[in-house]
């Protein structure tokens, strides 16, 4: 395995991706892939590709108001390519109409090159609760009184 990136490098790399995803800067991430890079959200779908990298994360990000990680830890490793860095956190989203999500325990594994971009990108998380409805409050007649 060849380290021009150091470890430090790396993981300073998959921190500012997660800043980069808070922002909501679809440009930004897909930038930071590999040609044939890849990314997979959850149990959806791989992404290959910078192109279909940007599109996959602009049409999410644009069914949400906002997000914001809290990292909790990053584990550090090596795979025959590069660097392994996994980053864990605990994710809120915002949906359109205000209401949140979270916070939801999440784990961030990139396969990082020697030059420091992603070969790929594997977000763990249970995003269920992202498609269920946001729960409205229900008044009962003693609250109402």
């Amino acid at each position: 395995m060849s380290d021009s990136l150091s470890l430090e490098d790396s993981v300073a790399t998959a921190l500012s991706l997660i800043t980069a995803n808070d922002a909501m800067d679809a440009a930004a991430v897909a930038a930071s892939f590999e040609p044939d890079g890849i990314l997979r959200f959850a149990n959806g779908r791989e992404s290959q590709g910078i192109e279909r990298i940007q599109k996959t994360l602009s049409a999410f990000f644009d069914s949400l108001g906002g997000l914001s990680h809290e990292v909790i830890g990053v584990t550090t490793g090596s795979w025959s390519g590069g660097h392994v860095v996994s980053v864990e956190a605990e994710v809120t989203y915002v949906r359109l109409d205000g209401s949140t999500v979270g916070p939801l325990p999440v784990t961030s594994t990139l396969r990082l090159t020697p030059q420091g971009t992603v070969a790929r990108y594997q977000i763990y998380i249970d995003a269920t609760p992202l498609s269920t409805p946001a729960e409205s409050k229900k008044v009962t007649v003693e609250e109402s009184r």
